[in-house]
């Protein structure tokens, strides 16, 4: 816990990726619900600690949003590096149709932010056991 300018206290998660261009944005915490754009009712915006250079990903609204709206913002944004879409490794999501190899107990998630999501993504995710039943009475 700490306070970082804002005047609440913050709790700062500390497990990014271990590679220095990892995702660490609030996607990785998984609190708010995603929506890639332009659907999104939030954005993340980066804020800096002038005296010890923390840096602090806060949400802030893109729109007016009404009471009882669920807030939502894109875990990750696309961008491009030397005219080449790039994800980071590590991203939370990844373009599905790369994700060709699936291991063994897992499967494959695809975004449904707008029903198809337009950024085509998706990532692994644990199979579920189905649910046992009752034994017999």
């Amino acid at each position: 816990m700490g306070e970082v300018g804002l005047g609440s206290p913050v709790t700062i998660d500390g497990t990014p990726g271990r590679a220095p261009e990892d995702d660490a944005r609030p996607g990785r915490l998984q609190v708010v619900n995603h929506c890639c754009r332009p659907e999104n009712n939030c954005d993340s915006v980066m804020i800096m600690c002038e005296t010890t250079f923390l840096s602090l990903y806060v949400l802030v609204s893109n729109v007016q949003i009404a009471a009882g709206t669920e807030v939502t913002f894109p875990y990750q944004e696309n961008h491009v590096e030397n005219g080449t879409p790039v994800i980071a490794r590590g991203a939370f999501w990844q373009d599905a149709d790369s994700l060709t190899v699936v291991p063994r107990g897992m499967r494959v998630i695809r975004c449904q932010c707008q029903q198809i999501c337009p950024n085509g993504w998706g990532r692994l995710e644990k199979k579920r056991p189905p649910p046992s039943l009752p034994p017999p009475s």
